[in-house]
């Protein structure tokens, strides 16, 4: 969902990566920033032309920018169209998901809860949400209210995520939580997570009385003036000036169908990515994060707790994103030259967006596109800081394509072997396998293949087509699962029945196996 989209697989967009607890660190250098006049004019058209041949670069439909310096928003444009072969335009209050940028309103609404008393960072999460469980006993005891968004918790990157393809609520990916077993020491490394923004969530909705989409809206939506602003997916669908969504299908840009199986996924997690915005809305949010938590003539977070939610508290490790990084509180610390700036990216299924800001300099912008998988947001934002502060030309836009293709490469599965291993008769495959923390997965033998479906109640049978790869490894692919393609890899006991199926990319975030059933007998 979010930072430095980083990708774990086809399936699944990622963020940052960093380390334990530190202390609030100053931004580091001083500089004056542009002020009104002819300067500032020159430096907008050519961060406008760089935007433009972004888009072509990365081949995306649509695009809105915002750009706020102190105080002041003093740009604000739509590129391109809502969705592609479409002819109506994107303008600055078209809305978008904006994924993983929810995350910072999750801690912001804790930091409000945090300046009324309710709650100190540095209280224990089973304190204050009893049903908490995490693998080790002693991190549940340990795990505090800052941890949940700091991103050190032992656990897998993306822990659990495949659970969004099963019949799943808020509440059981919590009380899943329990079953990832951990992947380092509890704040050792950084590891990008979701799921405990959801705990954040359900704290703010113990202490409240009240939902945490109503939060969002009493809080923060409108005493902000993000008129377009929601948390749902009815938010997104009944917006009349609303981007579709997009991503790349062999080699073409296709836009996701309306009524597409996990439409509704951002907003099952909607505390770490489900809000919908417009680029107008997120420059309301840009200046309460400029201006030190007040926005309008009102002061919605204390200075200290917004110094809190913008500082260092998790090292990013190597990363792409180059030295000098760090996770915060649902937001991005990143050393730069000569001015450090915060950020933080998000992502959906068809979406691709960045909210940045240089606090020494009062400079802020957003950036919403309707294009999964792409990094023209990170490469706009960097271009402005460069402009503005007269550094060296540098095309970022180019360097990133060309390192979006390396990574491309890189997660390519490896080739099939030139003479594979036979399968085993397709009947000895067949069978229900299951996971205690999402569900079931039924194959079946389709003519010379196999076939597969995941069990959804909700929204019937999700398609999953298994090719024989190699002995009793196979092709898991699934265009309707967010363009899933894994490895599908078949355990059998000494006495040659099945025991379980392990798909590579759900084992990689800490999912686990699932284990075959018995069939059921008459009557059971």
């Amino acid at each position: 969902m979010g930072v430095g989209a980083v990708r774990l697989s086809k399936s699944f967009v990622v963020c940052v990566a960093a380390l334990a607890l530190l202390p609030l660190w100053p931004l580091r250098a001083q500089a004056v920033p542009l002020g009104p006049g002819p300067a500032r004019e020159q430096v907008l058209a050519r961060f406008q032309a760089y935007a433009q041949q972004g888009m072509r670069d990365w081949n995306i439909p649509g695009m809105a920018v915002a750009v706020v310096h102190d105080g002041e928003l003093i740009y604000a444009k739509g590129f391109g169209v809502r969705k592609k072969g479409g002819q109506d335009p994107v303008t600055p209050n078209t809305v978008f998901q904006i994924g993983s940028m929810s995350k910072a309103f999750t801690a912001t609404l804790v930091a409000m809860l945090a300046d009324s008393g309710d709650l100190s960072w540095k209280d224990r999460v089973i304190d204050q949400l009893p049903e908490f469980r995490m693998f080790d006993p002693w991190v549940t005891r340990e795990f505090q209210v800052a941890d949940l968004m700091a991103q050190h918790s032992g656990m897998p990157a993306h822990a659990g995520m495949a659970e969004i393809f099963f019949d799943v609520d808020r509440a059981d990916i919590i009380r899943n939580l329990r079953r990832v077993r951990p992947a380092s020491s509890f704040r050792s490394e950084f590891a990008y997570q979701n799921n405990l923004f959801l705990v954040a969530a359900a704290i703010i909705e113990a202490k409240t009385g009240k939902g945490f989409e109503d939060n969002l809206s009493k809080r923060i939506f409108g005493p902000l003036g993000m008129s377009s602003a929601s948390a749902d997916l009815w938010g997104y669908t009944a917006a009349k000036d609303r981007a579709a969504l997009h991503r790349v299908l062999k080699g073409q840009v296709k836009a996701l169908p309306e009524d597409w199986t996990y439409n509704y996924w951002p907003y099952l997690y909607c505390p770490a990515g489900g809000i919908n915005a417009s680029a107008m809305d997120m420059a309301a949010w840009l200046k309460l994060n400029l201006n030190q938590g007040q926005a309008a003539g009102r002061r919605l977070v204390s200075k200290e707790n917004m110094a809190y939610l913008h500082s260092p508290k998790t090292i990013i490790r190597d990363s792409d994103l180059g030295q000098g990084v760090y996770y915060c509180q649902a937001w991005v610390y990143q050393e730069y030259e000569p001015l450090d700036f915060v950020w933080h990216n998000g992502e959906t299924s068809g979406a691709h967006n960045i909210c940045a800001f240089m606090p020494k300099a009062g400079l802020g912008l957003v950036v919403l596109t309707n294009l999964k998988d792409n990094k023209l947001p990170e490469a706009l934002a960097r271009r402005l800081f460069d402009l503005w502060l007269g550094n060296p030309d540098r095309d970022w836009s180019a360097d990133f394509v060309a390192e979006s293709a390396k990574e491309r490469a890189a997660e390519a599965l490896l080739p099939r072997p030139r003479r594979p291993a036979k399968a085993r008769p397709l009947e000895d495959y067949v069978g229900v396998y299951r996971n205690p923390g999402c569900g079931d997965i039924v194959v079946e033998k389709k003519g010379r293949d196999l076939t597969g479906y995941v069990v959804n109640k909700v929204r019937d049978r999700v398609g999953l087509d298994l090719g024989h790869w190699d002995g009793d490894v196979f092709l898991a692919r699934s265009e309707t699962m967010d363009d899933l393609e894994s490895l599908a890899t078949f355990s059998f006991g000494p006495d040659g029945k099945a025991r379980s199926l392990d798909l590579e990319i759900f084992k990689a975030i800490g999912t686990g196996p699932f284990l075959r059933q018995d069939p059921k007998r008459p009557g059971d």
